[in-house]
Formats: structure tokens, sequence, C-alpha cells
């Protein structure tokens, strides 16, 4: 019971910690490289959470998340560029459209299971690709520009000089979604989508309708991965095709959760910390994409992990504080046999 009482006190301490120094750090962060990073590892974390909404809770691996990535910076920058519409109204068309599309794949996509569902995804998310670069109309291949930087920073178009800002905007949209994935998580919808994970004939057997369950955590997933595709292109003021919808998009979505631990809530956060902090850091001192070193170490650290610790980082950490109190059990049993 005490320990119980510990962990619920300690559950908001860590919360409220991680959201003071995560806001802080854009502020005492000096360089541009710094900031940029961090600005990278909470876009991720948010698309990793998402991402975990449909593969870790409810076991549906999907490898064409740049696929809403993308929908969500084009439906907001085409509004914004075409039509003079702040961002923000672009980020929920956005998201309406990410469920619409969710709601009409999932029809056909949840026919599929296991490895043929991961290969569908990725398939259409590589067709939407190449249509999108020969699109005239949303700026084929050379891309669309935002207006540049404005010299004292405007909310509503979500345009600013600084970096700070957009750290925070993705900041506050990586707690929304860690926030929906945890209440969803604890939901009855949540359970189902475990129940799917786990078995999906006793959930059948149950009476669960399996390709409503799968259906809605696709749709939460996708929609969160078009909120953070709008504040992406906000902050680079430009995009392309292969900026925003390239399969690596997804395959590093996916990666980040898996290397933190699926199915888990910061497990996306870890693991997004970790691999864009080494990338990066790597890509700065060791040579770029060109000399391929940083997708060498890159790709080592994912098969150590998928060998050694296939749970992921959250898993590892599970498993020392197993050790750890096993260790102190016998301990404790063997100086009371002692002092017997």
């Amino acid at each position: 019971m005490k320990n119980l009482r510990t962990m619920k006190k300690k559950g908001p301490l860590g919360v409220a910690l991680f959201i003071i120094v995560a806001a802080a750090a854009p502020f005492v962060l000096g360089s541009t490289f710094a900031k940029d990073t961090l600005f990278m590892v909470l876009l991720y974390a948010t698309c990793g959470v998402a991402w975990n909404m449909l593969s870790g809770y409810a076991g549906q691996t999907s490898l064409g998340h740049s696929l809403f990535f993308g929908i969500g910076a084009y439906t907001s920058t085409m509004l914004t560029v075409k039509l003079g519409i702040s961002p923000w109204i672009g980020m929920l068309a956005g998201m309406v459209l990410c469920c619409a599309i969710t709601w009409l794949l999932g029809r056909f996509l949840f026919l599929l299971s296991g490895f043929y569902f991961s290969i569908a995804t990725s398939a259409l998310a590589e067709v939407v690709l190449i249509f999108f670069k020969s699109w005239n109309f949303v700026g084929d291949t050379r891309g669309l520009y935002l207006d540049p930087p404005g010299a004292k920073g405007d909310l509503w178009m979500i345009n600013f000089a600084n970096k700070e800002p957009y750290c925070i905007i993705i900041l506050a949209l990586l707690l929304c979604t860690m926030l929906a994935s945890y209440l969803m998580s604890k939901s009855r919808a949540g359970y189902y989508f475990r129940a799917i994970r786990d078995n999906t004939d006793a959930a059948i057997s149950l009476g669960v309708n399996i390709n409503k369950y799968k259906t809605i955590a696709y749709m939460f997933s996708g929609a969160f991965c078009a909120m953070a595709g709008t504040v992406y292109a906000c902050y680079l003021r430009y995009i392309d095709p292969d900026s925003v919808m390239k399969s690596a998009v997804s395959v590093q979505i996916c990666l980040i959760s898996v290397l933190g631990g699926i199915g888990t809530l910061w497990g996306p956060v870890l693991g997004s910390t970790l691999l864009i902090y080494v990338s990066e850091y790597v890509r700065l001192h060791l040579g770029g994409s060109g000399t391929a070193v940083d997708q060498i170490i890159y790709a080592l650290i994912i098969i150590i992990f998928a060998v050694l610790q296939p749970n992921g980082i959250l898993g590892l950490v599970s498993n020392l504080k197993s050790k750890y109190k096993k260790r102190k059990e016998v301990k404790q049993l063997a100086q009371k046999e002692g002092g017997a």
C-alpha cells in the first residue's frame, strides 16, 4: 500500500519535472543547432506517441505514418499559401481530413493483418508520395514556401523569428498527445485495443467489433501525426514531398517507439531523445549523410536493442529495477536468517 502511494506521488512529480525542463530548455540552450535538435526530439516524440496508439496499443504495425504527417503539413500550408488562412485552422482541417482518410482506408486495410497490413500501409504512403511529386497544384517536387520568419512574431500565423516559440508549441502538442494516449489506454476502447493486440480470436469471441476499434485507433493516431506535420511545416517555412512524406519518416517514427518501448506512454519520448540526439551529434561531428556514418551508428543502436532488449529502454529499466528489488529482498532475508 505504501509503495502504491509512493508511485502515485512520483507520477505527477515526474510529469511536472519533464514539463519544466522541456519548457526551459529552448531558452537555456545557446546554439541554433541545439534548439533545432530539441525541436526534432519533441516532434518525433509526438509522432511516436501517436503511432503507439495504433501499433503499440492496438497491435497494428503501420509503416506508412508519413502519409498523415505529410497530409497535415500540406493541408495547413496550402490553406495558408492559397487562401491566407491561419495554420491553426489548417491544423484542424488536416486532422479532419486524416480522420476521414483513415476511416475510409480502415474499411479495406483491416481486412489484412500482421506483415501484410504493414506492407500495405507502406505501399500506400509511397503511392501518395509519387502522386504529390507530380501534382503541380501542390508545387510538385519544387515544394511550397511559407512567408519568411516575421521579425515580431505572429502566433496566429505560427510565424516567429526565434526557435523558442516553436519548441513551446510542439511541447504543448506532445503533452496533448500523451494525455490523449493515456486517457485512451484507460478507457473501454483501450481495453479493447489490448484485447485485439493480445488475442484477436478471443476478442471476437467476446463480441468486440475489431474493425471498428482498429479504425478508431487509426483515426486518433493519424490525426495527431497530422498536427505534428502542421507544426513542422510552420517551423521550416518550406515543404516538399520528400521532406514530409518519404518512407524514412515512417521508419524513424516506428523505430523511435520500438526503441523506447512499444505500447508505453513514455517510451517514444525516451526513444526520440536517444535516437535524434545521437543521429544529430554524429552527423555534426563524424560526417553527414554523405558518409553514411550517422546511418550506420543509428542502425547499430536499433540492432543492439532489437537483439538484446526487444522491450526497449523502458523494458530495460523495468528489468533492472526488478533485479535490484530481488537482490534487496534476498539480502534482507539473509540478514533476518543471520540474526535468528
